[in-house]
């Protein structure tokens, strides 16, 4: 049998096979194989346009191994990889026992996939950036037929449009054979990439199957808008440009362009201004058309720039307004000289296609009123950075608006002018450069729509510095953050000064608004603090990552620059400071080229410095009544506290924390202070109760269980400059015994049968919780070092039926108390007097008193109870 050459690509994580084909089975083998690959192909390609009907567009297309890279908006990226085709084999004759054929040649490892373009100035046809020798564009710049872009025919050969055939009437032809099945095209006439994956169907017929990727985001809406000053507005009725127009009287040539005899001739200024959303739009992957009801149109959008004003738009940099676009109007390919008049009254609509051919069309808000007139235009007088490259066409602006085309060149004695000044015009890339200060005159030719030529001059001022540098006012809040301790003002409208990489910002002088400042009430004035606010030009990349500046020549990398304040807080003052900042050459001895003034305003926010939090612990619900316990010194007649122990305070801010307190006097007499110096360090007395000696404390007392007046006093960052404030509250140094929980002992008492009881002064007996304590944790006496004295005594009632004995001592009768240690066994025994009780006595009139006194001076006490029992 003879065999049969199929050509196979494979589409993404696939790989290219080789295919040999050596008998009847093999070959219906291999045609299932195909089969399957083709279905895989298929499905990777609904993916892909799965992900396109998401909403997500193309910002990228890069050649890789085998392929594409494509990456889109959100910047994912999605690999297309092909294989390379295999080389057509010869059919072999059909054998009688189906012997096999001689093999078709191998298939080739995978090539990399076709990128097609359109060279921008040529208009000639790319295919991987290679000249094909066809164009998409004739020498008068008129587009390829609607929808013909190159392809792969069935044969396996590229085909093209070729503008320039048939007499500039253009026609399909046949290019070299293509060496992929997967190629991607660039859109000419919408926002997009038209991606073709190809395989030859196992029948022997070819399949091209395509995906569509817009290479933007939608336009939403389109409308015409009219600027007035920085006024923008929608108009009512239609917005009219002017047109100028004429006819080429004969062959000529004009700035490198042969003009023909009857020729049309237009004026390059008319334009309109857009609102085109979304404003983050590229509008460059757009064509936009001015089209009348019809769909007929005279006229077509030949350049699109973004608006830009020195003010923001109500409805001192230039800057782009978002979504707002210039856009220039030349009348469309094929228009002839005596279609204009007749379409002056015609209204047009802005009309452009996404990337899947649907057309979007604004309101019919524009009309072009062309006239038959030759305009003469006059050149500006307009000042520039000298030491910096400009475009001639953005210094001219719109005065040329009138011509057809213009040039500019320096003529005659202007020469010598640019000899002096070393200027540099290059007329290719339309720019001027000076190293020098001083007057340029650049002459400019320019066309008349009436084919004459005439010229004009543009006069440029080359000063050091032309820029009227801004640097919008400062507003900073004071905060102990390190790392926001600095704020910044936009001045990337000089960016084309700072790039050169010699000039920088140096302070010329700061004052406080004021003048002098008053703070916190004191006597003198103060006036601004050196380098309490310090400046510096800071340069960023494209994401806003500042540049590592080593040198000025380092700002010739910025993208955004900023004038950043750097403040120190431990000298700033909170109040408005007067900044004026030079703008120095640092290639000419720092001489001061412009120097520019603003404000810097400090802020204190309390609150966000530091803020004195009470602690619930220690405060009551008022906040302005603490409690605190403290520890005794090593001698025990002290009581020792800190009192930035009553708030949340960390170290760092404890240093910036000042104490005063109101010391008591009685009778005459200056009570002890507290405080023992700069620090939060108290030193206390124990409470006096030497009077009575009744556990209550005596009316001159000012020790433990006294309320002490105090008042904590933030000095921010001990920066005098800077506004304190206090708190206020009453302390009481009470002792962590007595406020402790006591729990005396319950459940014994006397009798003619039982006529005693002990106790033991431990843990075991005598349970006692300090405040600290909890659970079953109980204060043991042996240990003990905070008491100064322990007693026990027998109530009124008690004392007429009992004795006390501590140990084996003496039998103590009566109320007075006795003493006793920690660990001595208490003995409660009936007097041998009591012979007969006739009726029970409660615990709540016979009882032992326990008392404890500490060194706080204060005594606390627990109650043994020791009831009477009659005789049952």
């Amino acid at each position: 049998m003879k065999k049969k050459f199929i050509r196979v690509m494979f589409f993404g994580a696939l790989a290219l096979s080789t295919v040999t084909y050596v008998g009847c089975k093999d070959y219906d083998d291999d045609i299932d194989n195909l089969q399957t690959q083709i279905d895989a192909n298929k499905a990777s390609i609904e993916s892909l346009q799965k992900f396109v009907d998401s909403g997500k567009w193309v910002t990228n297309v890069e050649s890789i191994a085998g392929g594409f890279k494509i990456t889109f908006n959100d910047e994912k990226s999605y690999e297309i990889v092909n294989g390379a085709k295999g080389d057509k084999g010869d059919k072999g004759d059909k054998g009688d026992t189906g012997a096999a054929g001689t093999p078709g040649a191998a298939g080739a490892d995978g090539a990399p996939g076709s990128k097609v373009t359109i060279d921008e100035k040529t208009g000639e046809w790319l295919i991987d950036n290679e000249p094909t020798g066809w164009f998409a564009k004739g020498e008068d710049g008129k587009d390829g037929k609607d929808g013909q872009s190159p392809f792969i025919g069935e044969d396996g050969y590229w085909y093209f449009w070729d503008a320039t055939a048939e007499g500039g009437n253009g026609k399909l032809v046949q290019g070299a054979y293509a060496q992929t099945s997967v190629y991607i095209v660039k859109g000419t006439d919408r926002p997009n990439w038209v991606l073709h994956v190809g395989a030859q169907n196992a029948d022997g017929s070819y399949t091209d199957q395509t995906v569509i990727l817009p290479s933007a985001d939608k336009i939403s809406s389109m409308k015409v808008v009219t600027l007035t000053g920085n006024k923008i507005e929608i108009p009512t009725t239609a917005t009219t440009v002017n047109m100028y127009y004429g006819r080429v009287p004969k062959d000529f040539e004009f700035n490198g362009k042969k003009y023909i005899a009857g020729d049309l001739l237009t004026s390059k200024g008319a334009t309109i201004n857009a609102l085109i959303n979304p404003v983050d739009l590229d509008l460059s992957a757009y064509s936009l058309d001015l089209t009348d009801s019809k769909g007929n149109t005279n006229y077509t959008i030949a350049e699109v720039a973004q608006n830009i004003s020195e003010k923001p738009l109500t409805r001192a940099d230039k800057t782009p307004n978002k979504g707002v676009f210039d856009l220039s109007i030349a009348v469309a390919d094929g228009v002839a000289y005596s279609d204009l008049p007749g379409s002056n009254d015609i209204a047009y609509a802005l009309t452009t296609k996404d990337a899947f051919g649907n057309e979007i069309i604004s309101d019919y808000a524009v009309k072009v009123t062309a006239k038959m007139q030759a305009m003469s235009c006059s050149g500006p007088a307009v000042d520039a950075v000298y030491r910096t490259v400009h475009s001639l066409d953005e210094l001219v602006g719109d005065r040329m608006n009138a011509a057809v085309d213009f040039y500019y060149t320096i003529e005659g004695a202007d020469r010598n002018t640019a000899e002096l000044l070393g200027v540099k015009l290059d007329a290719d890339a339309r720019t001027i450069y000076a190293e020098k200060e001083g007057r340029m005159p650049v002459t400019i030719h320019y066309l008349k729509t009436d084919g004459t030529t005439a010229t004009t001059t543009m006069n440029i001022d080359f000063k050091n510095i032309v820029v009227d540098v801004t640097v919008a006012d400062m507003e900073w809040t004071i905060t102990p953050d390190v790392k926001n301790q600095w704020t910044s003002s936009d001045v990337t409208a000089m960016k084309d000064l700072l790039r050169q990489g010699r000039y920088n910002i140096q302070l010329k002088e700061i004052a406080y608004t004021d003048g002098k400042i008053r703070v916190n009430g004191k006597d003198w004035e103060y006036v601004y603090a050196d380098k309490s606010i310090q400046f510096e030009l800071q340069a960023a990349d494209i994401d806003g990552e500042p540049i590592t500046i080593n040198t000025v020549d380092d700002y010739a990398k910025g993208i955004t620059f900023s004038v950043v304040a750097r403040f120190n807080p431990a000298k700033v003052a909170a109040t408005s400071h007067d900044v004026t900042l030079n703008i120095v050459d640092t290639k000419d001895n720092n001489k001061v080229v412009y120097s520019t003034k603003f404000k810097v305003v400090v802020k204190q926010d309390n609150d966000a410095i530091f803020k004195f939090e009470p602690l619930s612990a220690y405060f009551d619900a008022t906040k302005t009544e603490a409690t605190a316990f403290g520890e005794l010194n090593a001698t025990g007649d002290k009581i020792l506290y800190n009192l930035n122990k009553l708030f949340s305070v960390s170290a760092a801010d404890a240093q910036y924390i000042t104490f005063e307190e109101t010391v008591p006097t009685f009778n005459g007499v200056k009570a002890a202070a507290w405080l023992t110096g700069a620090t939060d360090a108290i030193s206390v007395d124990p409470m006096k109760d030497v009077k009575e000696a009744d556990g209550v404390a005596d009316e001159d007392n000012a020790g433990a269980y006294s309320a002490r007046k105090f008042v904590s006093t933030y000095h921010p960052f001990n920066n005098e400059r800077l506004a304190t404030y206090s708190y206020t509250y009453n302390l009481t140094i009470k002792s962590p015994i007595k406020e402790g929980k006591q729990k005396g002992i319950t459940g014994k008492s006397l009798s003619l049968d039982k006529k005693s009881f002990d106790f033991t002064m431990n843990n075991t007996d005598i349970k006692w919780q300090d405040v600290n304590m909890s659970g079953n944790t109980y204060i043991n006496w042996a240990s003990e070092t905070r008491v100064s004295k322990y007693t026990v005594a027998l109530s009124e009632v008690a004392a007429g039926y009992m004795t006390i004995q501590v140990g084996t001592g003496t039998l103590h009768e009566g109320t007075e108390p006795v003493e006793i240690k920690a660990g001595d066994k208490v003995t409660i025994a009936l007097k041998t007097s009591v012979t007969d009780i006739k009726n029970d006595v409660a615990a709540t009139d016979s009882y032992v008193t326990l008392s404890v006194l500490d060194k706080w001076g204060a005594t606390s006490q627990c109650k043994v109870d020791a009831p009477l029992k009659k005789r049952q």
